[in-house]
């Protein structure tokens, strides 16, 4: 009988993880008497977004086989499979169906998304659960060999399964330190130890949104902006086997009920505009734990053009708002996450907005108020022109023909950004930018505008340029500055002759 000796020491993994092993062993194949032949172990791989039911031909994503090491153990990396099916989220959408009928989706100025008029993640008014970030992944194991060299392979189908994996597109760097169980040889990175989980155990509002970002941000009364946040969560899924991580303070995650916004004047007077937005599947969200991988991540929109649009505009005069997520008895489980009203540069700097994938696979944003440079460059194509009309009666000479003329033109434009100071914890967060390979520009929304179905307004792709980034602290440089060249992928044509 096959045995898994080694397997991921938690079940929740950032596809971004560089292994994800699984080692197994069969006694009864390696020590066989007469010994048999041709033995490989067998790894069918299953991919679905839905935990019932994975095991199904339908999900089956892949099938291994290794040969024994010179131990006798098989030993398997699913990373480079997982990661192929997960993806960044770009657009809103089709968010949660529960196969009988109900389909809820995300908005954009309260019009439910369709292939008709689909809109950007960005955009969305209020929730959005995720579409391709998160997958569920399970592991059946088998073993084949023949009894002599000649006769046919055949297969013990043993089906020994794995634990169902809980896989998102987060990523981990090489400076990120794993966790192993000395007792039975498992690892893997603790995401607790990020504060990610809203447990609200003992009191404990510490846990954060899907970010690095300090919790003090800056937005115009334009701007849009989404936070991403764990949900429907419980410990057998983020703990291999069900048992705590009690060095890291494992508890049972709280599943997030609504978030809360509450507005501030400028000497911090509360507002009477504090909202709270419970996670409805009418407003594009899902409250309640299922065995859905839609739910597991979902996306808010924080931004002040976000809540404009779902019909919560923010107050007049607000200075900044606070923002954080409650559980169904309306505790606070997460850290509060500040807002303060930016405007843009009294020297008449354009602002520009920028948003990447950050880390664990959402999306981070920071406005650039300094001064910024635009420069073009463009390719050019010529050719030479006939001095004259040699397809007439007459040969006549034209001055507007002969000599060397462009014929087509490829214009690129690049841009030359600068941070306004920033604290270290901002500039230790901007180097995520800095590597990200998915970065877009933002452009805010007029106040008063009606343009629903507009293509291509507000999310441009750029990409980061810039060859290096000094790592600067108060200590070194005293004022922290940081310059960053992109260039917009999106070229501008000229007339083709």
């Amino acid at each position: 009988m096959s045995v898994i000796i080694q397997k991921p020491k938690y079940n929740l993994i950032p596809a971004g993880q560089e292994h994800i092993i699984h080692s197994v062993y069969d006694v009864n194949v390696i020590g066989h008497n007469p010994p048999v032949h041709k033995i490989k172990y067998i790894a069918r791989v299953y991919i679905a977004k839905k935990s019932a039911g994975i095991v199904a031909n339908s999900n089956l994503a892949a099938v291994l086989k290794v040969t024994p090491n010179d131990v006798g153990h098989g030993i398997f990396d699913i990373a480079p499979i997982v990661s192929n099916y997960v993806s960044p989220e770009y657009e809103g959408g089709n968010v949660y169906s529960d196969g009988i009928g109900l389909v809820t989706f995300s908005e954009y100025k309260t019009i439910p998304y369709s292939e008709k008029a689909p809109h950007s993640i960005h955009l969305i008014d209020k929730f959005s659960a995720n579409r391709n970030s998160v997958i569920y992944c399970k592991i059946k194991f088998s073993v084949e060999y023949s009894v002599t060299i000649t006769s046919d392979v055949v297969e013990i189908q043993q089906n020994v399964p794995s634990n169902d994996l809980i896989i998102f597109n987060g990523v981990l760097y090489d400076t990120d330190i794993y966790r192993a169980n000395t007792a039975n040889g498992s690892w893997g990175y603790n995401l607790s130890q990020e504060n990610l989980f809203p447990t609200g155990v003992s009191g404990n509002t510490a846990s954060s949104f899907l970010t690095n970002a300090p919790t003090t941000q800056y937005i115009r009364n334009t701007d849009f902006a989404t936070i991403a946040f764990f949900t429907e969560l419980n410990i057998y899924e983020i703990s291999n086997g069900g048992t705590p991580d009690t060095v890291a303070g494992w508890g049972v995650q709280k599943a997030v009920r609504a978030v809360k916004i509450s507005y501030y004047d400028a000497d911090g007077t509360p507002s009477s505009s504090t909202i709270t937005i419970n996670l409805d599947t009418s407003v594009g969200g899902h409250y309640g734990y299922i065995e859905d991988a839609f739910v597991k991540i979902q996306y808010f929109g924080v931004g002040t053009q976000n809540q404009r649009n779902s019909g919560a505009a923010p107050p007049a005069g607000w200075a900044y708002y606070e923002v954080y997520l409650i559980d169904d008895n309306a505790n606070r489980i997460t850290e509060v996450y500040t807002f303060h009203k930016q405007t843009d540069s009294c020297k008449g700097y354009e602002t520009v907005r920028l948003t990447w994938l950050n880390k664990w696979g959402t999306w981070d944003y920071y406005n650039f108020t300094q001064k910024n440079t635009r420069n073009l460059s463009t390719t050019r194509k010529a050719y030479k022109q006939l001095s004259g009309t040699w397809n007439k009666s007459y040969f006549q000479l034209s001055g507007h023909v002969g000599g060397m003329k462009n014929y087509n033109s490829t214009i690129k434009e690049s841009i030359t950004l600068n941070t306004d100071y920033i604290t270290e914890e901002e500039a230790l967060w901007l180097e995520q930018l800095f590597i990200s390979n998915d970065v877009y520009m933002l452009t805010d929304s007029p106040l008063i505008e009606d343009i629903t179905g507009t293509i291509r307004r507000y999310v441009q792709p750029v990409r980061i340029t810039s060859e290096e980034m000094i790592r600067k602290t108060k200590a070194n440089d005293k004022l922290i500055q940081y310059t960053f060249d992109v260039e917009t992928n999106r070229t501008k044509k000229s007339h083709k002759l």
